[in-house]
């Protein structure tokens, strides 16, 4: 005993001891000799150059499983030096244990470091091939995938790349599975965020079958800001559908093409589809022509598009769906009568209540377009909605409690008010017990009163409340809806323009003021222009945005108020301000997902001002 307790003479010795005391399961005292021999050689390095009594102490732990002691241990190492090393015993030792999340994770890592790496990319490859070979979804083990792809996220682009490019050139041999689709999309994120077009095109050249295994994903990725990305998405979509001989992809992907409008793309999807299914039963040949006329309408060929509406209903007369294209057709076409006695037909044949709002839909297009021009005075209500914001990133010194930014809002609004017959400002303040709150409600009472306003005071309302609060407490032909924080640029029309074009388009409900471009990018992907909307400066949209806006009050009381009123599913999120936009646009999608969004916006009539491309007509001061 008094031998073992005489410190050891070399680095041999050393090590000899340390061996000695981890076989006879003493590990502290193993630890303490390993720790001594890396603080007396500390230059002592294997035959790879890593130093040998730190290597052999983490090997212990390791062996042990003592996985906490080895991460402190590891964290040492890390401090003093470079330890990728001990990332490749982590990882040994993890699958060695069956405990392949972990042995992932690290050795993910060393390939993010070292993206020729063998061993780790022979490891990481073999587990992928078995979760292929399972072909359980169960077994996708995102406990497994997310590590890696988390871990190799952290590497620069070029790294990144080139290590998805080893992995998929190594599982060239293996079909088209959900495994290559997580991969590719992984990929195609990165490449997005970087906003590398070469590479994205690389991937739709190259990976076209994983890309559409993954369609959902890319296609929203890409639509997001589609204003950038058109040619890569026209791209996509004629790669993906010379990719395919399936009618039920086809179809797919030829909606994604009338809903981003690509005209051409999505007249020769709908004739392919039409041609697949020509034998087949008639609710195959049914969508076919409700497909092809959708897509007719988006590349503005009414003929063609009421021709295949009037085929499909005579495959399914039971519908409602071609008559309702049949409308939208007349609608384009400015054949107003023709249209609402369409309309009125379906609205006496539909069974009530209906799904997804269709008899309020119905009822209000054809109310809207029966109407004679002069029925609606030109009499505006400009609503306000305020509180006491302290989320401005910019113009902060038109923050709350200062009452500068309410006040310019409300003259430039009470500017552009010649010519409407009536017109009247209302403040909506959501008022917290704050002295924040308190403050902003005395300041704003002197600027309302100063603009000849009414204000209106709540408490915690949210924003959904006050909508349904302040148009029950108005009554103009015409609502405004302008959020408190924007401004009104130079080319923003009047009011009385805006009037007047309502009067000469009853098919036309809402008139957005847009503060950016009118580009296609997230609500707006689906933006498109008919030849009257071109002649009268409009252009379409799909999606309903608390951007400033002026509506018809039929439209907010026979569309917007039924869907908000009793939907709190988004209440008290964003601070207060969600439940308008987002409860509409839930509502819209189901309808377009029923309809198909070309009759679903003619229906609607949701508009921007100005063309395609056009400048914004308002800016947001806060963000």
């Amino acid at each position: 005993m008094s031998e073992i307790s005489l410190e050891p003479r070399s680095a041999d010795e050393s090590i000899g001891r340390a061996q000695e005391a981890d076989r006879a399961g003493k590990v502290e005292e193993a630890r303490r000799l390993y720790a001594q021999g890396a603080r007396t050689y500390p230059d002592l390095k294997d035959r790879y150059g890593h130093p040998v009594f730190l290597k052999e102490s983490l090997r212990m732990l390791l062996r042990r499983r003592l996985w906490d002691e080895a991460e402190a241990l590891a964290a040492e190492i890390a401090a003093v030096g470079s330890a990728s090393w001990s990332e490749r015993l982590f990882a040994r030792a993890y699958a060695t244990a069956g405990d392949r999340p972990m042995a992932a994770r690290h050795w993910a890592r060393i390939v993010a470091v070292k993206p020729d790496d063998r061993e780790a990319l022979d490891w990481t490859v073999g587990v992928l091939r078995k979760l292929v070979v399972k072909r359980s979804r169960a077994r996708l083990s995102p406990d497994i995938l997310f590590p890696i792809f988390a871990e190799w996220n952290k590497a620069s682009f070029p790294v990144f790349w080139k290590i998805y490019l080893e992995v998929f050139e190594k599982l060239e041999d293996l079909p088209s599975d959900p495994i290559k689709g997580i991969l590719v999309r992984v990929l195609f994120d990165r490449a997005l965020a970087e906003n590398d077009h070469d590479k994205i095109a690389f991937l739709i050249d190259t990976q076209i079958q994983p890309l559409l295994s993954a369609f959902d994903h890319v296609d929203y990725a890409l639509r997001r800001f589609l204003y950038r990305h058109e040619d890569l998405y026209r791209h996509l979509l004629t790669r993906s559908m010379a990719a395919t001989e399936d009618a039920g992809v086809l179809a797919r992907l030829t909606r994604a093409a009338i809903t981003s409008i690509n005209p051409e793309l999505a007249r020769e999807g709908a004739l392919r589809v039409r041609r697949s299914v020509a034998a087949s039963r008639a609710q195959e040949r049914f969508d076919a022509a409700l497909l092809s006329a959708d897509a007719c309408l988006c590349a503005n060929k009414p003929d063609e598009a009421l021709q295949h509406y009037r085929q499909a209903g005579e495959i399914a007369p039971g519908s409602i769906i071609p008559t309702l294209g049949c409308a939208a057709v007349l609608l384009d076409r400015g054949e107003l009568g023709a249209c609402a006695d369409l309309l009125d037909r379906v609205a006496t044949e539909m069974p009530r209540p209906d799904r997804f709002m269709l008899p309020q839909l119905i009822d209000h297009a054809r109310h809207r377009i029966a109407r004679p021009a002069a029925a609606d005075a030109a009499s505006l209500d400009v609503i306000v909605f305020s509180h006491a914001t302290e989320k401005m990133k910019r113009n902060r010194h038109l923050a709350p409690p200062s009452p500068r930014m309410i006040a310019g809002i409300l003259g430039e609004a009470s500017a552009r008010a010649t010519g409407t017959d009536r017109y009247r400002a209302t403040i909506m303040y959501d008022h917290r017990d704050t002295p924040l709150s308190w403050e902003y409600l005395g300041n704003l009472d002197e600027a309302a009163a100063q603009a000849q306003a009414t204000i209106v005071v709540n408490q915690r309302f949210g924003l959904r409340r006050q909508w349904i609060d302040g148009l029950a407490k108005t009554d103009g032909a015409f609502v405004a809806i302008i959020e408190q924080d924007h401004h009104l640029l130079g080319n923003c029309p009047d009011w009385a323009t805006l009037i007047a074009l309502f009067g000469r388009r009853p098919d036309v409900s809402y008139i957005r003021l847009n503060r950016r471009r009118n580009v296609r990018r997230v609500l707006d992907c689906s933006l498109y222009q008919t030849p009257r909307d071109v002649r009268d400066g409009l252009t379409r949209t799909t999606l309903h945005s608390n951007t400033p806006h002026v509506m018809r009050r039929s439209f907010y009381e026979d569309i917007v108020r039924p869907i908000i009123e009793s939907d709190m599913f988004f209440d008290g999120q964003n601070g207060g301000a969600a439940g308008v936009e987002e409860t509409i646009n839930r509502v819209i999608r189901q309808i377009n997902r029923h309809l198909g969004e070309p009759i679903t916006s003619r229906l609607l009539g949701m508009t921007l001002w100005g063309d395609l491309d056009g400048p914004p007509t308002t800016q947001t001061l806060g963000f």
